[in-house]
């Protein structure tokens, strides 16, 4: 997710889960969602926020896991894949507002939001674009507010299996074998997060990674430091 007309290529992995290989693929992930990735969400979500407060979700996706937050919190979606949010759309009705924007350059106002949050967005950017990210979410955010963030680890279970997935497409498959667009930048470490959120004048609240989610996505809430909060 980088610029407004998506040169990345989201809407193409978006419309590459209509292929056979894109639909087990979206299977399996949607089960996990469904079944994991939801419930550590709402949970991060309504610990760090009270009922009722502003959320970004900025790189929004399909909006799956998103469906039982409109309950409790106002948000607002964006992404640059059309595809993905006609889905979010469908998907999420109750959101305050679902649109096309740059993560890079979000079209808002500076301290609109109570906070902002995302999930496997992180890991396709470089460490330089991760920085950009982080500083454009925390101008968008009020001075005290938080950013929830899921990123995948480098020692993720889920990195060990889609790795022989990819291996066994490219060896049986004569069509695009890639079932996501590249991870570039998965978590190394608490220590590695720290230093990339400090560089984006973030400072680390809470950082978790294990059974609770299967040992795929470090949970990461983060806050502004009080030099940038002021």
């Amino acid at each position: 997710m980088t610029q407004s007309n998506d040169p990345s290529g989201w809407d193409e992995y978006w419309n590459r889960k209509d292929r056979p290989s894109g639909k087990v693929y979206d299977l399996i992930a949607t089960a996990y969602r469904t079944l994991v990735i939801r419930r550590n969400l709402e949970s991060a979500i309504f610990r760090a926020f009270r009922d009722g407060s502003s959320l970004l979700h900025a790189g929004c996706g399909s909006g799956g896991v998103d469906t039982r937050l409109h309950e409790r919190m106002s948000i607002t979606a964006v992404d640059t894949s059309t595809t993905a949010l006609r889905r979010y759309r469908e998907l999420n009705p109750r959101a305050v507002e679902v649109r096309e924007a740059n993560i890079f350059s979000l079209p808002f106002p500076d301290a609109t939001f109570d906070g902002a949050y995302n999930l496997g967005v992180m890991e396709h950017f470089t460490v330089e674009e991760i920085v950009a990210i982080l500083t454009e979410l925390a101008r968008v955010t009020k001075p005290d507010a938080k950013l929830v963030i899921f990123w995948p680890h480098a020692r993720a279970t889920s990195v060990a299996v889609l790795h022989v997935a990819h291996r066994i497409l490219r060896l049986t498959s004569k069509g695009p074998t890639a079932l996501h667009p590249p991870e570039i930048s998965l978590v190394r470490s608490r220590k590695w997060v720290e230093g990339i959120l400090s560089a984006a004048g973030l400072t680390l609240h809470r950082y978790s990674f294990g059974a609770r989610d299967l040992f795929v996505q470090a949970v990461i809430v983060a806050g502004k430091t009080p030099t940038q909060s002021r």
